[in-house]
């Protein structure tokens, strides 16, 4: 397993690449301000989920950024916690997933925790888990979060964890 800096740098990276197939096409300096920016979001988000592929935070931090924290936060507990809501709960089609899953193929998460996070934060349920080419949202010139967001994100707030265990 990555160092959390490492990590930290490797859930960046698929940020701003959105599940696209590629090397990043970014300089090292807007890599480097757009990871200071959603340090704090990042760290929050791989604390929160279980061990996985940088994809899954990737997409978690921008539900953050577009969704509600709370429903973010819940999703999260849902798949740390294996706290489900039946067979079509994304949250259990994507866990089902990840417990597959292997890490090589960061296209194939991102695009399908992206299917499994927009169904969970819709209060949508689904029959399957499909890969979805479409992101979360595109980041604006320059990496920064679109206008259409910011009264939506708060850069210094996180969401509160409830930090309930499921009882054996």
């Amino acid at each position: 397993m990555p160092s959390k800096p490492a990590l930290v740098e490797q859930v960046a990276s698929q940020m701003m690449k959105g599940g696209r197939q590629g090397r990043l096409i970014a300089t090292d300096k807007q890599k480097e301000n757009f990871q200071l920016r959603h340090e704090k979001h990042i760290s929050w988000a791989i604390d929160n989920l279980p061990r996985s592929s940088a994809a899954v935070p990737a997409v978690v931090v921008k539900c953050l950024i577009k969704y509600n924290g709370s429903r973010v936060s819940e999703f999260c507990r849902a798949l740390r916690n294996g706290l489900f809501q039946g067979q079509d709960d994304p949250a259990f089609l994507l866990w089902k997933f990840l417990q597959k899953h292997r890490g090589h193929d960061t296209v194939s998460a991102y695009q399908r925790t992206v299917c499994a996070a927009k169904a969970y934060m819709e209060g949508r349920t689904l029959s399957s888990l499909r890969p979805l080419k479409e992101d979360i949202f595109a980041w604006d010139e320059g990496w920064t979060v679109p206008d259409n967001l910011l009264n939506n994100w708060t850069p210094d707030d996180l969401p509160k964890v409830d930090s309930e265990r499921p009882v054996s």
